[in-house]
């Protein structure tokens, strides 16, 4: 899930990068040397980057809730294993015994 993470924002990143190329390229208007068909390609719209600025949050929620849900079973297998031993130590003959 981690690596899922790093890729959607590394995919992020790069589409914010050649956003921000793009509209500089417009602005001096060929003076890139680019062609127009090549520029339309790579450059990735607005509407583009917000689904993906969604698709960041989506997967860091996820994240979080299969961190919380993994903290969930620790803690709750520790409680277990603390009360299965305390019950172990309470009913073993030994404590039982009257001295």
């Amino acid at each position: 899930m981690n690596k899922h993470v790093s890729r959607v924002s590394r995919e992020l990143s790069d589409a914010r990068e050649r956003l921000g190329r793009a509209d500089s390229d417009s602005e001096s208007d060929g003076e890139g040397g680019k062609t127009a068909s090549h520029a339309d390609k790579e450059k990735p719209t607005e509407e583009m980057v917000d689904r993906m600025e969604e698709r960041l949050e989506a997967a860091q929620a996820d994240q979080k809730n299969l961190f919380l849900i993994i903290f969930q079973v620790r803690v709750r297998g520790k409680k277990l294993v603390q009360s299965r031993v305390f019950f172990l130590i309470r009913n073993t003959p030994l404590t039982n015994r009257k001295c």
